[in-house]
């Protein structure tokens, strides 16, 4: 037997007053498991206050202005406001699915696990033409350098958020990174595979329409993430020596393909010294994990 309101929402919004509305009304007729709804909002410039507002009648809501601009900085604050056995961390302007609270609640305490993400159908700005990405129920450290599997949304219990906190400063990928966190604390990262939620893409986003300038944009993120967790050597308990030549050079052609090397030298805004480190940070660390 599930107990009632054991889930606090946070969510960070920003500019939200076209679709907030949504978000709330698939989280109200859910409202039997959530305590309350905490949202950070992110020196908006629009009526998503106003919009709030209206559903404050219906359910908990705990608005907090941003304390520094940033959604990095938004999640960071809104964890910290967690009373609840479990947290969901969910975006201002996508829609949950029917059921989706209760699901992912029953998930966890099914499976005995820490936390997980939830997956979603990607769907286009008015909700419609959605598709889904199967994917599958538990991700490596050493696959999670390779690629961001997670979604933002986490559903956890409260425990793990000592994982997450402190969040490093000008994280250029926080999705990414969190996993990363959660993955080397916990052995890996958990996927919930079933669609929970509408993901809305938005035309001029990072994953939308990726032309050539926004290919370069990526894989620059990338090097500063993966600069950052070498920097601070985030994975110094997995560390190790190996003597090993033919497995380097594996790793090395593993990581990027010729493309990418090439494509690299065209980024503008890194030295050439740093161009040279992006081609070997992500493989380097990679290589650490193969045992």
């Amino acid at each position: 037997m599930i107990k009632n309101k054991v889930v606090d929402i946070v969510m960070f919004v920003y500019n939200e007053e076209k679709h907030i509305s949504e978000q709330l009304d698939s989280l109200i007729v859910q409202k039997e498991f959530i305590n309350k709804i905490i949202i950070i909002d992110d020196f908006s410039t629009d009526d998503t206050y106003l919009k709030v507002e209206d559903y404050k009648s219906e359910i908990e809501i705990e608005f907090k202005k941003n304390k520094i601009k940033g959604k990095i900085n938004a999640l960071a604050y809104g964890l910290t406001l967690v009373e609840s056995d479990y947290f969901l961390v969910c975006a201002g302007d996508d829609k949950f699915l029917e059921n989706s609270v209760s699901q992912s609640l029953g998930y966890l305490k099914d499976t005995n696990l820490p936390f997980c993400y939830l997956n979603y159908k990607i769907v286009d700005e008015n909700l419609e033409n959605p598709y889904f990405i199967n994917k599958k129920t538990k991700y490596t450290i050493k696959e999670m350098l390779n690629k961001n599997y997670a979604s933002g949304y986490i559903f956890g219990k409260k425990e793990i958020i000592n994982a997450i906190l402190p969040i490093e400063k000008d994280i250029p990928f926080e999705d990414w990174y969190i996993a990363l966190k959660l993955a080397v604390v916990y052995d890996g990262v958990y996927i919930l595979n079933k669609p929970m939620f509408l993901y809305r893409k938005h035309i001029g986003s990072t994953t939308y329409n990726k032309t050539k300038k926004k290919y370069l944009f990526l894989l620059e993120r990338d090097y500063k993430l993966f600069k950052i967790l070498y920097k601070n050597d985030m994975f110094i308990k997995y560390s190790f020596l190996v003597n090993n030549k033919i497995k380097w050079f594996k790793y090395m052609l593993y990581g990027y393909s010729l493309k990418d090397i090439k494509d690299i030298f065209f980024l503008k805004n890194i030295s050439y010294k740093d161009k040279i480190k992006v081609i070997i940070f992500k493989p380097f660390l990679k290589w650490r994990f193969d045992r």
